[in-house]
């Protein structure tokens, strides 16, 4: 009976890491008026991540500072709201469902 229980579990697992797995969606090229959250270290873009409009934008810097500033790391690290011609990829696991893969214009 252990070993069925185990094996079921195992099954459930290996199901739902395959449904978490990401699937690229429709692409949006060259975009215009995209505002981006940009993660800046040492004047290079690392990350960026999309935000629906300028006020969700500066809301998440204002955490992202504010937490990297409690942890003693905000001399390196920059974050900045931009507003960018970029490349957009639909993705559902992303909370506006839109992701940048590609910064055309706007970043530096």
């Amino acid at each position: 009976m252990k070993k069925i229980l185990t094996t079921i579990s195992l099954l459930l697992f290996v199901t739902i890491a395959v449904a978490l797995e990401y699937k690229p969606g429709k692409k949006i090229p060259a975009k215009e008026g995209v505002v981006g959250l940009l993660l800046v270290l040492n004047g290079k873009i690392i990350e960026h991540v999309y935000k629906p409009n300028l006020s969700a934008c500066l809301k998440s810097k204002r955490t992202a500072t504010r937490q990297m500033d409690s942890n003693g790391k905000s001399e390196r690290v920059q974050f900045t709201c931009k507003i960018l011609t970029a490349d957009l990829e639909e993705d559902s696991q992303t909370k506006y469902g839109l992701r940048i893969t590609k910064i055309i214009s706007g970043g530096q």
